[in-house]
């Protein structure tokens, strides 16, 4: 009878939860470093305000097994316990990695995006991605939120952010005359991106290639009057899980492989890296 009357009482505080924007953010505020050089550099605060709060509620564990499978979503869920507002403390996407390379040392991006599509149903490879839908330009020509700049078959390449890719992805999609959109979600809290994953979207996002190491600059150039900075250690992953409980997200990494990171340490670098995700769905 107790437990009768816990569970109602849980699931009554979690709908009032829910209705109750006010509680609506994570119990434990990150203020991360942002990180800007200019040949020097220079470290402030930068705030997280549009952070949502999440409280974790202790509720009974669920015998739960939801399998979906089709062109456009895979993902398996089992024994995991419920939360008020993501439904659980722990997603993970059932996601195959690839790895960049050998074919693109550089293309930490395009890989992401090509893991995505495979995710969602679509045969393609990264070098075809490369070839024929990532859009390039001479190093010094262009800036890296319009062109990917040089050639991500080379080590000699840099990189390119969320608007390339998005290009990129319509362009594929269009070709395959696909009903499916790409969406810009760059400027969202790491935490709200938790949503789109918990409804079985993996998201592009960008961090940095060492999740220890903050993100700094390097080389910079002139574009139409303009100083563009290159973020040196600038890399693209595709955020496929996260846990509430141990603090840590999950993510497909060109790089290395499916890698869980510290919440924190990989937030840091999202923020300094712009805030940069894609969902597509």
């Amino acid at each position: 009878m107790k437990r009768m009357l816990y569970l109602g009482l849980s699931i009554c505080f979690g709908i009032s939860y829910i209705l109750n924007t006010e509680a609506f953010g994570y119990s434990k505020r990150v203020e991360a470093p942002y990180f800007v050089t200019n040949r020097q550099e220079i470290s402030k605060q930068k705030s997280n305000e549009d952070m949502p709060e999440i409280d974790l509620i202790e509720t009974e564990t669920a015998e739960i097994d939801i399998t979906k499978t089709n062109t456009s979503l895979k993902y398996s869920h089992t024994n995991w316990k419920y939360n008020t507002y993501y439904g659980f403390n722990k997603i993970l996407l059932d996601i195959d990695t690839i790895s960049q390379y050998p074919e693109l040392p550089t293309g930490c991006e395009i890989t992401s995006l090509t893991i995505v599509l495979n995710y969602l149903g679509f045969d393609v490879s990264k070098v075809t991605m490369a070839q024929k839908y990532l859009d390039t330009a001479k190093i010094g020509t262009a800036s890296y939120w319009d062109s990917f700049l040089g050639d991500p078959e080379t080590e000699a390449a840099y990189g390119c952010f969320a608007p390339v890719i998005v290009e990129a992805a319509e362009e594929y999609l269009e070709d395959m005359d696909s009903e499916l959109r790409v969406y810009d979600l760059t400027g969202s809290s790491l935490i709200a991106l938790y949503d789109e994953v918990r409804k079985g979207n993996p998201v592009i996002v960008w961090g940095s290639m060492d999740i220890v190491n903050s993100i700094y600059f390097s080389d910079f150039w002139e574009i139409d009057g303009e100083t563009i900075w290159w973020y040196a250690n600038e890399h693209c992953m595709v955020l496929s899980g996260y846990d509430l409980i141990q603090n840590t997200v999950t993510v497909c990494d060109p790089l290395r492989d499916i890698e869980e990171y510290d919440f924190d340490a990989f937030n840091e670098n999202y923020i300094a890296m712009e805030s940069q995700a894609i969902v597509i769905k």
